[in-house]
């Protein structure tokens, strides 16, 4: 992986079928070991190779791997800022963690942001949609 990143070659078959083909808690010490024999983190490495889609989609199978209540949390927040709802971010970031780790998320997303998720979701959500989503996350649509 290390060679890799220093050849700037992220579209790599080798480095790309580690990162696909490895489970959860392999990957998590693989980047742990990664950490320790190079002194800083495979997320920082990838991350100064560029800004493109690769390089993107890395940093968030990586975030997603290590803490993905945090890269959740995130995801949300982001999808309510400024002006307008980023619905379909929204939807897959609740739809795909409904029933897996809701709860974490909730709880990590007050920890980062210091504010309560439901009230956001209420907050920049209405109507059936809302009661869609507050259902989703297992709260009583009329909170």
């Amino acid at each position: 992986m290390h060679e890799a990143i220093r050849k700037r070659r992220l579209d790599d078959d080798s480095f790309l079928w580690i990162l696909s083909t490895r489970s959860i808690s392999q990957l998590r010490e693989t980047f742990a070991t990664y950490q320790q024999l190079f002194d800083h983190s495979l997320e920082q490495d990838i991350a100064n190779c560029g800004e493109d889609d690769l390089e993107n989609l890395l940093i968030a199978a990586i975030r997603c791997t290590c803490n993905p209540e945090k890269h959740f949390a995130k995801v949300i927040r982001e999808s309510m800022i400024g002006i307008g709802t980023d619905e379909e971010s929204l939807n897959r970031a609740i739809v795909s963690r409904a029933e897996v780790d809701m709860l974490k998320i909730e709880i990590e997303y007050a920890a980062m942001f210091d504010s309560n998720l439901v009230k956001d979701v209420c907050g920049d959500t209405s109507g059936s949609y809302q009661n869609f989503l507050m259902t989703l996350m297992g709260k009583d649509p009329l909170e």
